[in-house]
């Protein structure tokens, strides 16, 4: 298979990895439970811990199951790029529910180009 941005690829950095074999969502689990005072997210000079990080998550995706978001069921997340996306997406996650990314910063840049 032809891979022509292999060539812009820093020394050092592998071609290849191997991937766990396990949910994107329990991959935020095993760094809680692993590395609970590390830093997961810094944003604008704030920054979480994977503890933190986890518990908003179970925060959000108990709302979000309260209100009816089931395992399988789609849900869009419009976000920019921010702490909130995270926390929303990996409660999605956590829930079984499939997300639906929608950057509003890219909608809003394009909007105006039709």
């Amino acid at each position: 298979m032809d891979r022509p941005w292999l060539k812009f690829y820093e020394p050092g950095v592998p071609h290849h990895i191997q991937y766990p074999d396990v949910p994107l969502g329990r991959l935020l689990d095993h760094a809680v439970r692993d590395f609970p005072e590390r830093e997961a997210i810094i944003f604008h000079g704030r920054k979480t811990t994977y503890r933190e990080l986890g518990e908003e998550v179970a925060k959000a995706a108990s709302g979000l199951a309260q209100k009816g978001l089931k395992e399988g069921q789609r849900m869009a997340i419009m976000l920019p790029n921010c702490p909130q996306y995270v926390v929303v997406y990996y409660a999605i996650l956590k829930i079984g529910g499939i997300v639906v990314n929608v950057n509003p910063m890219y909608w809003r840049e394009n909007s105006n180009s039709s």
